[in-house]
């Protein structure tokens, strides 16, 4: 091999690994921000007492956690849209600037309601950062390399890892330093990110729109994902069958239907509708919402049964559920490992097996039962769902068209951050703070929601016609 093949190859290797480096740096940071408020609350509403008593302590505990949830999940689909046509350098850059600007306006919000705005913007950036990670990975990193399960799978366990993470790493910052650090502890590693971007992303060339920009459909698009998430959440707030929750459904629903009939009429749609009908890519798109559930399950309702159960201090609490995400991160190289050895379905069905494992472990919980057991389910857990992360992620992109794959990223991401409410809204439902039983049956539903991704899964084998 010639000796400037062996440069340029050199040379291609560490750009796909300064890439990787900073889009793992920057969804970790943007999902770590996504959950690190469940412990700052109680400070929170110490503050600002006047706006706890007006809204009720449940809805404010809900609505601090999932105001950065709603954007993030709603504007994925448009962000990687635009990001094709405008840039991924410029929108991954641009997100980290909206994160970072409105993370400092976090830290110094004066009332809940301006936190909320606060956190209901910063989203936006968060969810511009994440999608755009994929697309740069996809950029040095294509789907039909072994590289690409690799890279993707490390990538989505940083993300995976930063969310189970997240409260932990709230809790002491609340702790030692008081709420508003929550936020501010997260901006000068944002601005670090930021400035890396501009210095190591290579500036792709603008692309040339053939057709006019989808504004009403991506308008629509973020309103139907908003009032989903916000829905799920609101099962929590509002109870599952009230009338406020279900008006919220019903508006998804209207707002969906107006969506698709006007996505049927536009030459150039921001949602791709034959995504749905794509059997390969929706099992995929199932398993990701899945392991999302799963890990909104163990970063929130672990700590909260060791802190209101088994009455830990918020730091021991918070440093014991850390074996979760350490073994997630760790074991997403195993799992593009894997992916490349034994395909797509054998690594998502036996992580979805082990996470389920993990929560049966949990199902049997009382204030005595030692750390021993726990730690098992956390590990069992975190390694459960780093394995789905790589053939998921790589099966619904294989499942599309080259041009399809901008549409592609941004309905996967969303699809996994909607879990976020999901197991908020959804599996907080059964949760009564201070009933050991509550705990038990939120752990058997993730266990039975986890086997459902293991069925899911056997869907990413089947061979989608005109899929590559």
């Amino acid at each position: 091999m010639a000796v400037g093949q062996v440069q340029e190859i050199n040379a291609s290797r560490s750009n796909g690994l300064m890439v990787l480096g900073l889009t793992s740096a920057g969804s970790f940071l943007v999902h770590l921000s996504g959950g690190i408020m469940p412990l700052a609350v109680p400070s929170i509403m110490r503050e600002f007492p006047a706006e706890t008593a007006a809204l009720g302590t449940t809805p404010t505990i809900v609505w601090t956690l999932i105001a950065y949830m709603i954007t993030f999940a709603a504007v994925l689909v448009p962000a990687a849209k635009l990001a094709d046509v405008y840039g991924h350098k410029l929108f991954f850059s641009l997100g980290l600037v909206i994160f970072t600007a409105f993370g400092i306006l976090s830290g110094a919000a004066w009332s809940i309601a301006s936190l909320l705005l606060f956190r209901f913007l910063q989203g936006i950036g968060g969810g511009m950062v994440f999608v755009v990670s994929m697309q740069l990975l996809g950029n040095v990193y294509p789907s039909d390399t072994p590289e690409s399960a690799t890279a993707l799978g490390v990538w989505r366990g940083f993300v995976v890892g930063a969310s189970v993470l997240a409260p932990a790493v709230g809790g002491p910052l609340t702790v030692w330093l008081g709420w508003r650090w929550v936020s501010w502890a997260l901006v000068p590693i944002a601005a670090v990110v930021w400035i890396l971007s501009l210095m190591w992303l290579k500036k792709e060339e603008q692309t040339t729109r053939s057709q006019p920009f989808d504004w009403t459909g991506s308008v629509l698009t973020v309103a139907s994902f908003s009032l989903l998430a916000v829905a799920m959440a609101g099962t929590r707030i509002f109870g599952a069958t009230s009338t406020n929750t279900l008006l919220l459904y019903g508006g998804f629903v209207v707002i969906s239907i107006l969506l698709v009939l006007v996505e049927r009429t536009v030459r150039a749609p921001v949602l791709n509708l034959s995504l749905f009908r794509n059997l390969p890519y929706m099992a995929a798109s199932v398993a990701t919402w899945i392991v999302c559930v799963g890990m909104c399950a163990v970063m929130m309702f672990v700590l909260f049964f060791m802190l209101y159960i088994q009455k830990y201090q918020i730091i021991p609490a918070s440093i014991a559920v850390i074996p979760a995400s350490i073994t997630a991160i760790v074991f997403s190289y195993v799992g593009g490992y894997l992916t490349n050895k034994w395909g797509l379905v054998i690594p998502s069905v036996l992580g979805f097996l082990l996470v389920a494992a993990g929560f049966l472990l949990l199902t049997n919980l009382s204030p005595q039962t030692p750390y021993s057991q726990i730690l098992a389910a956390l590990v069992l857990t975190g390694i459960g769902m780093s394995l789905p992360l790589a053939p998921t992620t790589v099966a619904a992109i294989r499942a599309v068209s080259k041009g399809q794959i901008a549409d592609a990223s941004g309905l996967l991401n969303t699809f996994h951050n909607l879990g976020r409410p999901t197991g908020v809204g959804v599996l907080g439902s059964f949760l009564v703070v201070t009933s050991v039983s509550s705990y038990n049956s939120i752990f058997l539903w993730a266990a039975i929601v986890s086997l459902i991704g293991a069925v899911a899964s056997f869907g990413m084998r089947i061979k989608q016609h005109g899929a590559p």
